[in-house]
């Protein structure tokens, strides 16, 4: 959950007008550690184009905030690595629902995400919420707190947090692809990779329920750079925007066995549709 107590007390030190902490919400984002005025540029250009991307799905960027970091925490190829990690403060009219206000979180990415593609920018969106926020580092467990001087802040409150630590393994390690993902945390290990990001790939034209997407800015679904646990995160993430329940989303992306098997007629009509609107992961 966002911390609130935290950001707002950084936002009256700011001298920012204070936001109603159902209306704050959090974009971490990990900008270019490109040295020099092409750094500067290329942090310039990613967030105007972030600034772009929220007005397009009426959500007001309010401020960025520099996240604290100790780079003392971190080992050499980390800290040769490591992104210039912002926060950007958004807000939304009151008139938004929450499940409106997520899912206007989730097109803006989006849309950032293709802008920054385009630009040939290197920047990635770990979170965008105004439920969550992921602090994530490529690190170990016992670093993180250290890494990040708002894990150990008294005001830091929230009512739950979730950690993961997750070793790659068949993929290269980065930063972006740290645990955990926007949607979960997921020990990988996914034998079908291919198959679904095809299977995924076929259904993109059928995009768009409950996300209207008229302009294309979900497709593609997956990022096919990011690790087995981050396009199941993908998957995940569209489902849940497109309104079904979490619980059902991760029953249709990763169904128990049911094929050949004695299971209730109503969990195997379950399974069958599931396969049918979506692929899914099998995991070891």
């Amino acid at each position: 959950m966002v911390p609130d107590a935290l950001l707002r007390d950084w936002m009256q030190r700011a001298g920012i007008n204070l936001v109603p902490a159902a209306r704050l919400g959090v974009a971490v984002v990990f900008l270019s550690n490109a040295p020099g005025a092409d750094g500067h540029h290329q942090r310039r250009l990613t967030r105007r184009l972030f600034d772009d991307a929220c007005r397009a799905e009426q959500l007001d960027l309010v401020d960025w905030r520099p996240v604290p970091v100790d780079p003392d925490a971190l080992g050499d190829l980390a800290r040769s690595t490591a992104p210039q990690i912002e926060q950007a403060m958004i807000t939304v009219r009151d008139s938004v629902a929450s499940a409106d206000a997520e899912a206007r979180c989730y097109r803006a990415r989006k849309r950032v995400e293709g802008a920054i593609r385009a630009a040939g920018l290197r920047a990635y969106v770990a979170s965008m919420s105004f439920r969550t926020m992921t602090y994530k580092a490529m690190c170990a467990a016992d670093q993180l707190a250290a890494f990040y001087p708002d894990l150990r802040d008294q005001r830091f409150i929230t009512p739950f947090a979730i950690f993961h630590q997750r070793y790659s393994t068949n993929t290269a390690p980065s930063w972006e692809r740290a645990q955990p993902f926007r949607m979960l945390c997921h020990n990988g290990e996914i034998n079908t990779i291919q198959g679904n990001v095809n299977r995924m790939r076929a259904r993109e034209g059928r995009l768009g329920a409950g996300l209207s997407d008229d302009e294309g800015l979900l497709v593609p679904v997956i990022d096919e750079r990011g690790s087995d646990s981050a396009m199941l995160d993908n998957a995940l993430e569209l489902l849940v925007r497109g309104g079904r329940d979490i619980r059902q989303g991760l029953a249709m992306l990763v169904p128990e066995a049911w094929e050949g098997f004695d299971v209730d007629p109503a969990v195997r009509d379950f399974s069958a549709f599931g396969r049918c609107a979506t692929p899914s992961a099998r995991t070891d």
